[in-house]
């Protein structure tokens, strides 16, 4: 038990950098999370974007979530709202994704 005990409280140290933190906190197990961060009510809402980031054990991060690259993907030009989703297991894998929504 001892032992089982160490290596979860090492896991969990090293492995911290690649939980992605929300505003509500990160879970142990699995994070999943989508919060909204501003919103234009006066421009319509046809259109959806997304730009991602990714962190792998904590030694490897890549991507861009970037207003700019979502507007690209989605072909926006009037921003509706913004929101940022996360996504992390174990600390072992973490995506953050900024969500845009507009024309």
């Amino acid at each position: 038990m001892q032992k089982f005990l160490l290596l979860f409280l090492l896991l969990s140290s090293i492995t911290a950098c690649t939980t992605p933190l929300s505003s509500s906190g990160a879970g142990l197990i699995v994070t999943s999370t989508l919060e909204g961060q501003s919103a234009n009510n006066g421009v319509e809402i046809n259109k959806k974007g997304e730009s991602c980031q990714i962190s792998i054990l904590g030694l490897v991060a890549s991507g861009n979530s970037s207003v700019k690259e979502a507007k690209e993907d989605g072909h926006i030009k009037n921003i509706a709202t913004i929101d940022r989703s996360y996504f992390g297991i174990l600390g072992l894998f973490g995506r953050s994704c900024l969500i845009i929504q507009g024309n």
